[in-house]
């Protein structure tokens, strides 16, 4: 079984219902990206979170959350705190067919990848850049100075080294887009030779 390329979802959406509501094409000027991405779909996380709390130094069981050990929390930014975790619920209700796997996966790079503090100048590891508020990315095709969305600790995932022609070195997972003239493409979809864009 192979993965479903856009057309199928948007396709299965559009006939079948079966992302609501669905964004047709990938949205991510100045906020992670959500919509029909290459191979897959972005989903948004709602307003509504269920905090662990270990006050009660309670072992967690995957199959029965005890309600006692999670505190609600309604917002547009979750903080989670340190070792800990949060549950949410997608903006979209998903009617995925039988015989259709379906992943959710984060991007990501590494710890060691440097970033720029926006207001200092100051590359930072995301490692050491914990507290970082700005940062300098992408927008419309220029960079521009734009709010730290969230760090979020992914776990052990396998990288992959991107080298460009000029030298440039970046560790990402296979998912993490890069952008291309024709827009966003994740890691595992470029070749040698294909042209991506790098802040000069």
């Amino acid at each position: 079984m192979g993965l479903k390329p856009d057309h199928w979802i948007r396709k299965m959406a559009r006939e079948h219902g079966m992302i609501e509501p669905f964004i047709e094409s990938q949205v991510r000027e100045g906020v992670i990206s959500y919509g029909v991405s290459s191979y897959g779909y972005d989903i948004r996380v709602a307003d509504e979170f269920k905090i662990f709390t270990n006050v009660f130094s309670a072992v967690v069981d995957p199959k029965n959350f005890d309600p006692k050990s999670m505190v609600d929390f309604k917002g547009d930014v979750c903080v989670i705190p340190p070792n800990s975790f949060a549950l949410a619920r997608t903006v979209e209700y998903f009617r995925i067919p039988r015989g259709v796997l379906t992943l959710c996966v984060g991007k990501c790079l590494t710890g060691d990848t440097r970033v720029v503090d926006a207001e200092s100048g100051a590359y930072l590891s995301i490692a050491e850049a914990a507290s970082l508020r700005r940062t300098v990315g992408l927008r419309d095709w220029g960079m521009a100075q734009l709010p730290v969305a969230e760090f979020i600790p992914n776990g052990v995932k396998p990288v992959y080294e991107l080298t460009t022609r000029s030298g440039l070195r970046i560790k990402a997972t296979a998912n993490h887009p890069f952008r291309q003239l024709h827009g966003w493409t994740p890691l595992a979809d470029l070749r040698p030779g294909d042209r991506i864009a790098v802040a000069r």
